[in-house]
This record gives C-alpha cells, structure tokens and sequence, in this order.
C-alpha cells in the first residue's frame, strides 16, 4: 500500500513539512527571519494523506486522501484452494478544524470521493470551492463545486462550460475568493470572475504570460508575471488590479534571489501579501514598498520542495504539510520565538557544513539529519553568495579566512574546489578509522576503482556519494585500443589526418586547451614541495599543439564530423547508453575511450557532484562523522535519483546497470512485439533511440571504469590562471617562451600563498 500512497503524493506534489505558529508572543527580532518552536497539531486521520490547506476565520480546511486496504479471497470450495488478495481504495477528504486541533469535522463529499482535489479555497462564510479532476470516471472531467459547510452541492459546473470548449486545456494557475466574494479563476493570460452560482460576470485579458496570483490584504488581486532572470537576482513584476475600480494600478517591482520558476505568492494576512521562493518566505509592506525574510526554509527544515502548500496565518504563523514514515502525512506547529525564547531553545550543538554553494540532495539530507537528532544542529555555510558581486576566488579566500583564523567549517564540501590543496596542508581527517570501525559500512561495499581512486596515499580524506566517468571517445581504427595516450600521441594522429583536422569541436585553442587538458595540471605540480615544473618540454607541447587548433569558423561542424575531420568526442558523464550512442554517431562497431593526454598516457578520471571531509580543526568530528557516514548507506544512495551520475556503492551501481540492460516490450501497430526505447539522442543534426544496453555496451563500459585510477583534480584558482596567460599566447598577444616564464612565475606565487 505505501507504492499506492507514494503515487498519490507524486501525483498531487504533496509537500515534506508543515509550518504552523499558533503564539501571541510575537518576535522581535530585528533582523533575517524568525527562529520558531515546534509542535504538532493533534489530529487522528493516520490512514489519510493530507494534501492542501486553507485559512478563513480562524478556521483551517484541509483535503487529504483516505486508504483503506480490503481483503479479498478468491475462489471457493474443497480442493479449489484460495488466493487471498489486496485492493487498496482511495478516498478523496475534507476536513475542517482549528488550529490547535479542535472543532475538527470531516465535509462528506458525496459522489466525488474517487475524484482528484487540484483546488480548494474557502470563502469566509464556512462554504468551500473546490476543483475536481473526474479522470477515472466514465466521462473524464474537470469540475468546479460550490459546498456548504455541512457538505451540501451548492453549484456545479464543468470548467469547459466556463472557458469555452476551444480552451478546454487552458492551464489553471490558481482558484481564489475575493473580499467581495468573487470567485477568480487565474489562467496564463487570462482572469475569469464568476458570482457565488458561477456564472462568469467578467473576464481580465491582455495578460501574458503570468506565473501566479494572489489576494493582498487590501482585497486587492495581484499577478506575478513570468520575468527572465537577470543575473543571480529575480527582478519580480507583480500587476495590482483593484477590484472595486475596475481598474489596473501601478506596478509593484522587488527582488529576490534564486529562480523565477519557484517564485509564488500568497494571500496577505499579517503582511500585505507573501512572496515565496525555494529558500523561504518573505512578507511585503506596500506602504514601505519593502519585503522582509520571515521565514528560511533550511533553518526551519523544511526541504525546499517541501512548501507547496504553506500559507501564512494572521498572527504571523505559517500552515503547511508534512510527510512522515515514508508515506504519510501530518500537520505540525512553529511557533514564532522572541529573542529571549530563541535564545533559551538554542540547546543544540552546532555542526557546521560549509563549501562554495550546497548541493541541494545534501541540504535534503541536512534537514533529515537535524530532524532526527535532538543534541546536534547542521548549520550551512555558504560562502559564494550568488546575490552579490562577489567572484569565485573571493569566496575561496573567505573559506582560507576562516581557516586561518580557526573557523574552518566542521564538515567541508569540496565541490568546485581542489580538495588536494586542503589534504596537502593536513586540514583534513583521514576518514579511514571511521569506516573501519562503523559496523554497518564497509570499504568492499564499494566500487573498487573509484574508492582507490578517492584515496590520497592509501587515506581517505573526503567521501563522494556518487561518480561520473571522462573520457574521449573515437573510432578505434584511428586513435587504437589503448589507455596510452600522451601529448605525443596526440601530436602524431594530427599529422597523419592532415591539416584538415581538429581535435575536437572547436576553433577556439582556450576551450581545446580546457577539453582537453584542465585536469591534467597538477602533473607539472610538486604537492609535498609547493613548486612548479610549467617549463618542462611536456607543458610546451600542450600549448602547442592548442595553438595550431586555432582555425576559422566552419559553415557545418556536421560536415566536418562526416568527412572525417573530428577526432574526438569528450563525454563527462559515461554510461553504457552513451557508449551504445557513440557506435551509432561512428557508424562502427569499434569505438575507444581514452582520456586527457597525460604523461603517463592514463588520463581517464572520476569527477564528483559532492566531495565532503571532516576538518582537522573540528571539535566535533564523531558527530560531523555520523552526518557524513549517510551518504555511504544503501538506503540513501538506493533513494536518490541518478540522471548524469553513478552511485559509489556496489550493489546501488549493479542496480543501475541492471535497469540499464532490462528489455521491456509493447506491441506495435502492426501487432508485432516491439522493445521499448529507453530515450533519444541528438548530436550535430544526426539523432537516435537508445535501446536496452547489450552486453557489450556494459562489458566496454565496466572496463573503462575498472582501469580508471585516478579522481579529477581540477583546481577553478589554478586553471585561471594558466589559462588566462596561455590565452595570451593563443591570440598572438605574447610569444610562447614569455607566456611560459609567467605561468610558472603566477603559480610559484600561488602555490606559496
């Protein structure tokens, strides 16, 4: 039954956590957002899965979804035998309570039980709206009803008859209720009002494009339009229409960070209206023309897509949903803290979790963490601030900041930053004793060639949840069926192609320069010594060899992959599929894989979405540890969902490629069986379906991975600086013996720093 319930939460985006503050004693707080006790609301409905909410009058509506498992037995009589079955029923339900729990009432709702809730509002007076989708009944529909507070059908009427049959797929953003109880139905461009009998009375137009809508605490309707993003900030549009005039007023215009796609408002209550994001929640005050943060997501632990339904409350609170034990659901208070308050409920540990930006699985799993844990609280610490001007070297300095002045994050995310750089200066814990000791996790739980390839001789100092695989692929006639490939061997397939050739797609010999070599520049780095070898003949040759790639624009890059001319293809997230597609694009059946020209001719690597240590500096290291063990367990890499990535654990790692070779079948027009394409495939014009990986896809494709040895060590800092000064030499600003005497002078300082 939870593979039922799951499937209904999938289907109605039913939300993680629910946030309700019932306090009079309201925060004082100057600055950010409120800190916020929690407790639950007490309602027994274990059985249903609660789905949206509203608020009118001090009272809370809420619909939900009621199982019901039935038993049944078939066949009968002696020697017939039995076979007992399970049919699981799903019941549509309304529910009407205060909010601590009391008065609660269930609204009957007659014939529609089976149905599916999109919408509901309440209207102030005890009477509700409801959106039914009807789209396992006989004649699929889609029905707006008006019920009374004791459930009684007070209207009906299917939304075709109100939009017209040719808009009858007409996206419906929001259903709402205005002060003067008018029904508002908001589309993309349009706003249909409908009287208590909805019968439409009027229809707004000449909207494009609006995200979503909402009603201030004046009564007033507001629109948030669709608006591109410009830069890290979201520039919001929100169009104010008076109802009582008729009439559209001037503009509203803020900011906020993050995307326009997560970006809604609510309904107004203690602030004019709400704008909500992936983050949090901020509260806007017309006569102010400012916002303010009321509430952060991540310091509440609400998942960031987990706040669908969260609605603000008059008293300042918030109501949302939260799902518990797999598959169900509950509602929950948070209560708004003063500062005396927030300060007593503090009496959690701080973890801290710092890195450039958090990867948005690891701050799901730091909201898991912090909710089962009752002495520890994981804090984050990012230090790229997407909504300043900072740049990328800033925010690195700020991590070196913090660590040269004893304040290095408990647990560092090394993701987009050289993790070699901090395991050379001894700021990371060798992570080995830990996993030894840890009854539940092993190092043979693993996938042998990527764990070697995390370890820095023979330690630990990081852990990755999940790997990707590079490599340059071609056809075996021409580059050969090694792993040995070397500068020189690059140099000498140019020469027997001809001048006609390229390396790969590109006229540009920075990005040949970054393809082909950015992960291969700590070859010319001494680690234990600090020094640099940038004027080995090795180097030289690199920068050579991207010289001559520099060429004139091409009409068709697809002409010059079918007359041969393209040698290479880089690929940074390996599969058996991929390897399955490149046969197609050759058009053989022998196709290698090689990587970056190295000097050891192994230039194949593993690169990470998340590269997470433990600071030698921590005072808390067995707690930072029980946070980090998680993203080695079956049960959180089995959970997450892996589109350009592999899992490290073994038996996560067979389960992926098992679904990659499983053949499922249809049957076509004609009759005949017919496998089912597992996705399609573009490439410089040509395309293809990807079938289930055969044997051979997988055998080319574990080989590969088992002679990889060695995990990406690209440093953002370093390669800026080679490839700034090497670009001078690439567009003929500097001879080439002058640009090496200044990378090797640049990165002798760096090194030294």
């Amino acid at each position: 039954m939870n593979a039922i319930k799951r499937k209904i939460l999938g289907a109605i985006v039913v939300i993680i956590s629910l946030v309700l503050s019932g306090c009079s004693n309201k925060p004082n707080t100057k600055d950010g957002p409120y800190q916020y006790e929690e407790s639950p609301i007490p309602i027994e409905a274990s059985t249903t899965i609660f789905h949206r909410i509203d608020y009118e009058n001090e009272q809370l509506y809420v619909t939900g979804y009621h199982f019901q498992e039935e038993h049944m037995k078939n066949g009968s009589g002696q020697g017939s035998g039995q076979n007992h079955t399970h049919e699981t029923h799903v019941n549509a339900k309304l529910y009407t309570l205060k909010t601590d729990g009391s008065d609660l009432k269930e609204i009957p709702l007659g014939d529609w039980g089976d149905a599916l809730i999109e919408q509901m509002v309440a209207d102030g007076k005890g009477n509700i709206y409801l959106l039914l989708n009807l789209s396992e009944a006989e004649t699929p529909e889609r029905l707006l009803v008006y019920l009374s507070e004791e459930g009684e059908e007070l209207v009906r009427i299917p939304l075709k008859d109100i939009w017209g049959e040719s808009n009858h797929n007409e996206e419906l953003l929001k259903l709402l209720v205005s002060e003067t109880q008018e029904v508002l139905l908001v589309t993309k461009s349009k706003i249909y009002l409908l009287d208590a009998q909805l019968r439409v009375t009027d229809v707004i137009e000449a909207l494009d494009s609006m995200q979503d809508a909402a009603v201030s605490k004046t009564g007033k309707l507001l629109c948030l339009m669709e608006a591109p993003q410009q830069g890290e900030m979201q520039v919001l549009t929100i169009k104010v229409w008076d109802m009582q005039k008729k009439q559209w007023e001037k503009d509203i215009q803020t900011t906020m960070g993050g995307t326009s796609e997560r970006v809604t408002l609510l309904d107004g209550e203690e602030y004019d209206f709400y704008i909500k994001n992936g983050e949090g929640i901020i509260g806007y005050d017309e006569a102010k023309h400012a916002g303010r943060k009321l509430m952060d997501f991540m310091s509440v632990n609400i998942l960031q897509d987990s706040a669908d339904s969260i609605l603000p409350l008059e008293d300042g609170s918030f109501v949302n949903v939260q799902i518990v034990d797999d598959a169900l659901t509950k509602l929950v208070l948070f209560s708004p803290l003063s500062v005396s308050d927030a300060t007593n409920a503090s009496k959690k540990q701080v973890i801290t979790y710092g890195g450039l930006f958090i990867d948005q699985q690891v701050k799901n799993a730091i909201v898991a963490f912090n909710q089962e844990n009752n002495g520890y609280q994981i804090e984050i610490k990012e230090y790229f601030d997407e909504q300043s001007d900072i740049t990328l070297e800033d925010a690195i300095s700020r991590i070196h900041a913090d660590i040269a002045a004893g304040k290095m994050p408990d647990i560092l995310d090394m993701s987009n930053i050289a993790a070699e750089e901090y395991i050379g200066k001894g700021l990371l814990e060798d992570l080995t004793p830990y996993i030894q000791k840890d009854s539940e996790l092993d190092e043979s739980d693993m996938v042998p060639a990527v764990w070697e390839a995390m370890k820095t001789n023979g330690k630990m100092y990081y852990i990755a949840p999940e790997f990707s695989l590079f490599a340059l692929v071609g056809k075996t006639e021409e580059i050969g069926n090694t792993k040995e490939f070397t500068v020189e061997t690059l140099q000498n397939l140019l020469e027997q192609k001809g001048t006609a050739a390229r390396l790969i797609i590109s006229d540009l010999p920075s990005f040949t320069f970054e393809v082909l070599f950015s992960n291969s520049l700590w070859e010319y780095i001494d680690k234990e010594n600090g020094t640099c070898n940038f004027t080995s003949n090795e180097f030289r040759q690199v920068l050579e060899l991207c010289y001559k790639s520099n060429r004139e624009k091409v009409e068709s890059y697809q002409e010059e992959f079918e007359n041969g001319n393209i040698l290479l293809i880089p690929n940074y997230n390996l599969s058996p599929l991929d390897i399955q597609k490149y046969r197609q694009i050759f058009g053989e059946e022998e196709i290698s894989f090689v990587g970056q020209p190295k000097v050891d001719g192994n230039g194949s690597y593993f690169t990470f979405s998340s590269r997470i240590g433990i600071s030698t500096q921590s005072q808390v290291k067995e707690e930072a540890w029980s946070f980090v063990r998680r993203f080695l367990t079956e049960e959180y890499q089995e959970a997450q969902v892996y589109t350009s990535h592999m899992p490290l654990r073994q038996d996560c790692f067979d389960s992926i490629l098992e679904g990659y070779t499983r053949t499922e079948t249809y049957f076509n027009e004609a009759g005949e069986e017919a496998n089912v394409s597992k996705g399609t495939w573009e490439w410089l014009g040509m395309c293809g379906e990807y079938q289930a990986a055969s044997e051979k896809d997988v055998e080319q494709f574990l080989e590969l991975v088992n002679s990889t040895k060695r995990a990406e060590s690209y440093d953002e800092q370093l390669f800026t600086i080679v490839a700034e000064e090497a670009g001078m030499y690439f567009n003929g600003d500097r001879d080439l013996e002058k640009t090496i005497e200044v990378i090797q002078s640049r990165v002798g300082l760096y090194l030294s720093e």
